[in-house]
């Protein structure tokens, strides 16, 4: 419940216990670049207002963004070492996970991405569920690795780029009622 009103840096901190950030405001830019999680990183019903920047972060355990409000998201680089919940958040601004790696299932169900997303060079080990997910804009996952399914099953999605994207043997890309 803390409230930011200027700018929040927390760059190449650790965090050696569980970050709860659940039900904060950050008002202005945030910066976690290559911030160490080692315990949970609760950030559930977050609003980051301005741009935020989790590029390079490690995530070591469960990574909870879900219902957060998440303003031009840089997770370039992430590594999310446990689960990564992105359910019912809202993306604005361009976001990027670029070259970001997911161990473990990266649950983005019901997000609603506004603008343009990029998941190129995105490494998925595990399930990337997009299911009831909106895409409003461009979603690239170019060059992206999947050891698991993709699934959209129910989403929307306007434009789509799979350019050499591989798929790991018996995982498949589920597309079922998706508009």
């Amino acid at each position: 419940d803390a409230a930011f009103g200027l700018d929040a840096f927390f760059n190449a901190a650790r965090f050696q216990g569980s970050a709860d950030f659940n039900y904060s405001n950050f008002n202005s830019y945030s910066y976690f670049d290559a911030t160490e999680f080692d315990g949970e990183a609760l950030f559930s019903d977050v609003s980051f207002s301005g741009a935020v920047d989790f590029s390079a972060a490690n995530f070591s355990g469960k990574a909870n963004f879900i219902r957060s409000r998440l303003a031009e998201p840089c997770f370039g680089y992430a590594i999310f070492s446990g689960p990564a919940q992105f359910g019912l958040t809202r993306f604005s601004g361009l976001s990027s996970f670029q070259d970001a790696l997911f161990a473990d299932e990266a649950g983005f169900g019901l997000a609603r991405f506004s603008d343009a997303v990029d998941f190129s060079g995105a490494v998925f080990r595990d399930l990337a569920l997009f299911g009831l997910t909106k895409f409003e804009d461009l979603v690239t996952f170019q060059k992206a690795h999947f050891q698991g399914d993709l699934n959209f099953k129910g989403g929307s999605i306007s434009a789509l780029l799979l350019d050499k994207a591989e798929l790991a043997e018996g995982s498949r890309i589920i597309l079922n009622d998706t508009d």
